[in-house]
């Protein structure tokens, strides 16, 4: 267990390594929400301007494109040709399915698609719901994320990794 000065130091640490990475993450939101103006010197003073912003349709559009299909679990049967080990493949097919549909996994999905188009990381945390005794699915938000630095950057599975987020006072 770290203490709590530990993951602070920590904190500190991996936000002052992932800063230019973090503020690349920061502009793309801003041009995504139209906080940033952007000039467009061929169009005189009086001329409105009609070009949109195209980074929302396209991030959209995009990210609807590659939610549209689920993959479709399989679960294969443990022994081939017995009935009962087919029955308990198809029953562990469904289960997933079910919690799928409890987590609402096309939208969650959706806005993954979307932060791994906008962001480049598609951070997300399973936690237990002790109540339906199932896996819930928690998508976070990539520029509140700040994982332990890695040797192999193919593992999609951090050591640690460290969650921000705001409270009001």
């Amino acid at each position: 267990m770290r203490s709590i000065e530990e993951i602070v130091a920590l904190y500190n640490h991996r936000r002052r390594s992932l800063g230019p990475v973090h503020q690349q993450m920061q502009r793309v939101r801003e041009l995504a929400n139209g906080d940033i103006i952007v000039p467009l010197n061929e169009l005189d003073r009086n001329a409105k301007s009609s070009v949109a912003n195209l980074l929302v349709q396209g991030l959209d559009q995009m990210s609807m494109r590659i939610s549209s299909t689920m993959p479709s679990p399989y679960f294969p049967a443990f022994r081939e040709g017995s009935e009962r080990s087919k029955e308990m493949a198809g029953l562990r097919k469904k289960a997933m399915l079910s919690i799928w549909d409890q987590n609402r996994m096309n939208m969650k999905m959706r806005r993954r698609a979307r932060h791994f188009l906008a962001y480049a990381s598609a951070p997300v945390i399973l936690k237990p719901d002790f109540k339906t005794l199932t896996p819930r699915w928690h998508v976070r938000n990539p520029l509140d994320t700040f994982p332990c630095p890695s040797d192999d950057p193919d593992n999609p599975v951090p050591y640690d990794c460290i969650f921000t987020y705001r409270k009001p006072y």
